[in-house]
């Protein structure tokens, strides 16, 4: 019996030796190339300046011809970004809110809001640089005043994915359990949206033409007036969706790529090996996606194709 556990270590050793050898012959000295980190949220000031945010603290900038690594200076995962200008961006992610100056990143000081250190902040959208909302769990949404940050009144514990803000006034957010809230620059209020679904992504072209998107492949809109179911997808996630106008929306989700041309939904492009997590463009024919293994595809008015990262 001990001969045999003898054998069997002898055996090991010589195996984790030789995956050794291996590993210094392919690299050298060096350090192994950094594992490609799952993208959660992309969006940008230009076609020339676009970020893209996920797990490990990532965020990679876009400068109209290639993606570079940036300083974020967390380890914590960031899922979502928006700015307004080059020199005015916020990042958010677990108790995390990033500011970027145009330098550097910085850590904003959180501490005065309450349990915040725990909970995951998971998008933010703005009427501008002086009124900010940030979105995530229980319910929780944040807002800056061009100050300080502070937690808002809202009466729902259910988990946020998503805002967006035609106005200060016309703020719409969405989460579990097909919730829709809507902030009419005073209150919050809960909306009928007519589902069930949860709802992860929300953005329009007004106030009264949105869309949001979410699980079963729901797609729903609203007028002005009402929420409807508008499409389903045979996806089983849409994770966002982003416009230039009413004519003119993409949605994403799983590996499927969807646009709206003002009468129907038409799939564009799919990859079955994606999970497509986000969406923004600068124009029609200059959109981006990213997913969850680092992949960023980018559309040219005419095809879509993957664009390279610096971590490949």
């Amino acid at each position: 019996m001990k001969q045999r556990l003898y054998i069997y270590t002898a055996i090991m050793l010589t195996l984790a030796f030789f995956v050794f050898i291996m590993i210094l012959l392919f690299y050298g000295t060096s350090p192994p190339p950094r594992i490609a980190e799952t993208l959660e949220d992309i969006w940008g000031i230009s076609s020339s300046n676009v970020f893209a945010v996920g797990r490990g603290g990532t965020i990679l900038q876009y400068n109209g011809s290639s993606w570079n690594n940036m300083s974020s200076g967390t380890t914590e995962c960031i899922y979502g970004i928006w700015g307004t200008s080059s020199s005015d961006v916020f990042a958010v992610g677990v108790g995390t809110i990033l500011h970027y100056d145009g330098t550097r990143w910085s850590e904003i000081n959180t501490s005065p809001i309450e349990h915040l250190y725990y909970l995951r902040i998971s998008d933010i959208w703005g009427a501008s640089q002086n009124d900010v909302f940030a979105v995530g769990d229980d319910g929780t949404i944040l807002h800056y005043d061009g100050i300080e940050w502070s937690k808002m009144n809202v009466s729902t514990k259910k988990s946020l994915y998503c805002i967006w803000c035609a106005s200060p006034s016309e703020v719409f957010a969405v989460g579990d359990d097909g919730i829709i809230l809507h902030y009419n620059g005073t209150t919050w209020s809960r909306m009928n949206s007519n589902t069930q679904s949860k709802l992860l992504g929300i953005w329009g072209s007004s106030s009264n033409d949105v869309f949001a998107v979410g699980y079963s492949g729901t797609i729903m809109h609203y007028d002005g007036i009402k929420w409807d179911e508008m499409y389903r997808s045979d996806v089983d996630i849409l994770e966002a969706v982003w416009g230039t106008a009413s004519s003119n929306v993409f949605a994403c989700g799983g590996g499927l790529i969807m646009r709206y041309n003002g009468n129907e939904w038409v799939k564009m492009k799919g990859w079955g090996w994606a999970d497509l997590n986000s969406i923004w463009g600068s124009s029609p024919d200059d959109v981006f996606v990213v997913d969850n293994v680092e992949t960023i595809l980018h559309y040219d008015g005419t095809e879509w194709s993957r664009m390279v990262t610096p971590n490949e």
